[in-house]
Formats: structure tokens, sequence, C-alpha cells
């Protein structure tokens, strides 16, 4: 099958619905909620998923969406919080808008029973005032911290977190017992009897101070009945976040807040060159040419995948769209070489750079061909500079082994 068609490249968009789910992840996003909400658990508990960038954690959120709907429709009342922290544009205000959508949620879910109704207000007082107590708090108590924090005061932060009076007292002129708030609030939600998931995604992406306000806003909230976190990261990122900003051991940081650390399910081997097998039929066939018909470059595939360099959705888009850039540039080379080089390029763009200045050679007509001396001659000083890496390590051997066995260099 051919065509003279452009294709389309592959957006970095995540998986909306399980019907697009090409990795297998609907039934671990399935398998996750169904664990948390199938009984009607009091206490909150915080949901560490982590995976590397690209790995599918947005995704997983959407298909968790999407059986929370299927769970709504069949159980009791089940809130879901998309909390988007860099939305918030005073950052001190973290918790109190937090609060605030909190409270606007349970709203709208009561307001479906028309029973209900006439004990809203009742209800949600107690929260409404905790949520008031905290604003008054961020305002008049955290600037204060922030200023001492920055002229080097010793042991600000945790003197600070100590006092719960000096806490009250700062809260206004009234001195506000908080703490007596907050108790209000938790047998206020307890009455409810709402679940509430809030769902934290690319926490990672922020800046080293902002994820610790995230942090902290999990550790301030996660204390009130049936809400349920599920913060989405790069373990190691945080990590390093927690450590340059609050200089203690991230790790263990992270093991004090999150009581249910899962990570992003692995996608198999075959899953993967089933997906890049359809990408490449896509992206290789041409109007004179079909590559999806040389079979023998799937073991080429296989060989690659193996060395397990190739593991997210998202290396599987950015390798395909470099083939469909490239598709035009690559006469004179056969496919096994166009497919290397399009990994080289997605993943190892110093050593592709490398080999387009010194391998890549001009013949007749423009037809640019491999030549395969200086990679033979260059093979372990170029393979050596990924020995700290073994992945890498044999991505980058088997890679220059194929490159360097399909021509003679003549």
């Amino acid at each position: 099958m051919t065509s003279d068609q452009p294709l389309a490249y592959n957006s970095d968009l995540p998986i909306q619905k399980s019907a697009e789910d090409q990795y297998e992840f609907a039934s671990f996003a399935n398998h996750v909620v169904d664990e948390l909400f199938a009984g009607r658990q009091p206490e909150s508990i915080v949901v560490g998923l982590s995976g590397s960038w690209g790995s599918g954690k947005t995704s997983l959120l959407n298909l968790m969406d999407e059986r929370l709907e299927h769970f709504k429709s069949e159980r009791k009342s089940v809130i879901n919080i998309r909390y988007v922290p860099w939305r918030v544009k005073n950052r001190d205000a973290l918790i109190t808008s937090f609060l605030s959508l909190l409270v606007e949620k349970i709203e709208e879910e009561m307001s479906k029973d028309p029973s209900g109704k006439l004990n809203i207000a009742n209800s949600l007082d107690p929260l409404k005032k905790y949520a008031r107590a905290m604003a008054q708090f961020e305002s008049g108590v955290k600037p204060v911290v922030q200023m001492l924090s920055a002229l080097k005061v010793p042991y600000v932060e945790s003197i600070f977190g100590k006092f719960v009076d000096i806490r009250a007292a700062l809260a206004d002129d009234s001195l506000i017992d908080v703490e007596e708030l907050h108790r209000n609030a938790y047998k206020a939600l307890e009455k409810l009897e709402i679940s509430t998931v809030v769902m934290i995604d690319d926490l990672d992406r922020l800046e080293p101070s902002e994820i610790i306000d995230m942090l902290r806003l999990v550790r301030a909230t996660a204390q009130l009945p049936y809400v349920t976190f599920i913060l989405c990261y790069d373990h190691n990122n945080v990590c390093d976040a927690i450590e340059a900003v609050l200089k203690v051991d991230g790790s263990k940081f992270l093991r004090k807040l999150v009581q249910l650390p899962i990570s992003v399910p692995c996608i198999p081997n075959n899953n993967l060159l089933t997906n890049i097998k359809s990408n490449l039929d896509k992206a290789i066939m041409t109007a004179d040419k079909d590559f999806a018909k040389e079979e023998s470059v799937y073991g080429t595939i296989e060989s690659i995948l193996e060395t397990k360099i190739i593991k997210t959705p998202r290396d599987i888009k950015r390798i395909t769209n470099t083939l469909i850039f490239r598709k035009t540039l690559t006469e004179g080379f056969n496919l096994q070489e166009i497919v290397c080089l399009a990994i080289l390029e997605s993943m190892f763009l110093e050593l592709y750079n490398w080999i387009n200045d010194n391998v890549l050679r001009d013949t007749h007509y423009g037809v640019r061909k491999i030549n395969s001396k200086p990679i033979k001659e260059n093979s372990e000083k170029l393979i050596s500079n990924y020995e700290s890496d073994q992945e890498n390590l044999e991505a980058v051997r088997v890679i220059l082994d194929i490159l360097s066995s399909n021509h003679n260099g003549d």
C-alpha cells in the first residue's frame, strides 16, 4: 500500500479516553480507581503516581477520569478535581484557592439532590469558615515568615510550624482558633460522605519553590476526610527540588507525605513493537516504494527494543515524526539505516550530528550514502561516551553495528 498524501505528524497529546488506548493503560487506570473507591474509606490518602516524562501519566489521569464517571453512575457521590497550580496567579493563595474549589465542587454535587439543597449552607459553613481563616493566615503570617527567611533568621520555618497559637493569633483580630475550625470542617465533610479525588499533574514541571508550595498544600489539606490526592511526578525531579529548597532528603520527605506510591506501568516490548510497526508503515511509505514489506527490518527494531532504550509513547512519536520528516531525504538508504538514523536523531542528537558530519557522504546526483569506515575506526570511542548508562550503551552499540555493516564505504 502506498500513498502520495502528506502524512500528519504525531502531536504530544495524551490519551483522552479508553478507545484511544494502545498501551493497555486503561486496565491499570481502572484498577487504581476500583481499589481506591470500591469501599468507603473516610481517611484521607495521598497517592504518588511516578513516571518519567512522556511515560503516560496524564493519559492515566484521563483514563481514571473516565472510570470515575462510570463509577459515579453506579455508586455514591464522587467529586473529581483536576487542580492546576500554575493557573493560580498568587502562589501564596494555593491552599485557599483549593479550599474554595473544593467547596464549589461539593455545592455543585449536593445541588443535584433536591432534598439536600436546604442543607447545603449549614453543611458547608464550617468548611467555608476554615477556608476564610486560611486565607487570612496566608496573607498575614506567611509573608512574615518569608521575610524572616530571606533575612536568614535561623529555624524560622520549623519554629513557625510548631506554634499553633501564633498561627491562630495572627489569623485575624478576634484570635480565631484555626485548629478548631479545621476540626469543624473535618466533621462537616465526614458527615457529608462525599468522596473527593484531587488530581495534580506535572508537579515536577513547576519551579522547585512551587513544588514545595504544592507539597505543603497537600500536607495541609490531606487531613480532611474522604479526600484522596493523586500526585503525578518524576520521582527524581521532585526529590531534587525538595533537597534544593528544604535541604532535607527528598525520598524520606516523600515517604512521609505519600501513603501509596505507584509507578506508571512499563509498556511490554511486544506492545511497543506493534506500535512502532504501525507508525513505521505510515511514515515510510512513498509513491514508488513500500518499505513496510521489508519485514527483515523488524528484527533490527526488536534488537534495539531489547536494549530498552525506547520506553514511552513519546519516544515512539518522536521517532515517527523524524521518519516522516526525513522520508524524502533518504534516497540511497535502506530501511534499517533509515530507522537507525531516525532513532539517533530523536534520542542521541550529538552522535547523530557526528555521523552526519563524518559518515554520510555525497555521491552522484546528490544521493547520500553511509561511509562505514569512520564508524568502524571510531566505534569504541563513540560507544565509550555512553558507558555510564548501560541501556544507552547497548542501544548505541547495536545501532552503530548495523550502520557499519551495511556498506563497505566504497
